[in-house]
């Protein structure tokens, strides 16, 4: 009787299993109905994704049968010699103090070439000129080291005029009183200085002006043969100066003008304009550009 009570109690258990029951109960019952919706919901998520990266895998497959990761590996090594060939060009200039840029950048122009030259042993006498990666490598390097050189020496520009001594009034607008300006210490100790609505006439000694008659090419003693045929031109110096300037000073300022090698002219001349009108070749050129300060206030002068 015991094995038969053993038996038919395991058959009412395997009934209630498959009627979603346990013999626990219908609390069991529920839970294990949730545990079969999680599953189908998880099969069915999973079917889901595998349908949605499915032709992913396809066009992946593909291209690395069509040889296409070759390429981007290409591509990227391409990329990374340039960056590298940047890196060191402009790094050393980048970590040197203002003073010490053209030291930094001849010390990056140094390490761009050994890198250009490391890279162009390596391609050459390691792969034997025969490995993609270490061809477009070298290219990306070579390809670089020119306008990583002119991004260098704009850092070392920069700098420069972050270092320069201007003077530039106290707004920032040009030192209003250019007679007193030019004749004081802060001018004639500044790289650049700005002047703001200067008295031409006082200022600018056309009076003094000077002159000087030039050829080109130069001679020499050596007789060569030179291409091109001789020019002359005239370039026209005007000494800008303070009220208190005398003839024993330096001048703090050159206005120059040129004629664009437009033959021998006078200087006084062309600023004057006491000239024929049909004799305008390089005369209207120098008077323009003599008269330009006196046009350049006028325009200017709100008063």
């Amino acid at each position: 009787m015991g094995r038969l009570r053993d038996v038919t109690a395991g058959l009412s258990a395997t009934f209630a299993r498959l009627r979603g029951r346990t013999r626990d109960g219908p609390a069991n019952a529920k839970q294990h109905h949730r545990r079969r919706r999680r599953r189908k919901s998880r099969a069915s998520l999973g079917k889901l994704a595998l349908a949605f990266f499915q032709p992913y895998v396809i066009r992946f497959r593909a291209a690395a049968a069509r040889g296409a990761f070759a390429q981007w590996a290409a591509c990227l090594f391409l990329v990374a010699g340039a960056v590298a060939e940047y890196a060191l060009a402009l790094l050393p200039v980048a970590a040197a103090v203002d003073a010490q840029k053209t030291l930094g950048a001849l010390v990056g122009g140094g390490l761009g070439i050994a890198f250009c030259g490391g890279a162009g042993y390596v391609r050459a006498y390691v792969y034997g000129g025969k490995n993609a990666l270490a061809d477009h490598f070298f290219l990306g390097a070579v390809v670089a080291a020119t306008p990583a050189s002119h991004a260098a020496s704009a850092l070392v520009t920069a700098a420069d005029f972050r270092g320069a001594s201007v003077a530039y009034g106290f707004d920032g607008m040009g030192m209003r009183d250019a007679a007193e300006a030019l004749s004081s210490l802060e001018v004639s100790g500044a790289d650049a200085f700005a002047l703001r609505e200067p008295e031409v006439n006082s200022v600018f000694r056309f009076d003094l002006m000077g002159q000087a008659h030039a050829t080109t090419p130069l001679p020499d003693a050596t007789h060569g043969f030179k291409a091109g045929k001789l020019e002359e031109g005239t370039f026209c110096a005007v000494p800008v100066v303070g009220a208190n300037w005398t003839i024993d000073d330096p001048v703090p300022m050159w206005y120059v003008c040129e004629n664009d090698w437009r033959l021998f002219v006078d200087c006084e001349e062309a600023y004057r304009g006491t000239y024929d009108r049909n004799d305008w070749y390089g005369k209207d050129r120098l008077r323009d550009c003599l008269r330009r300060p006196e046009a350049l206030v006028a325009a200017y002068d709100v008063a």
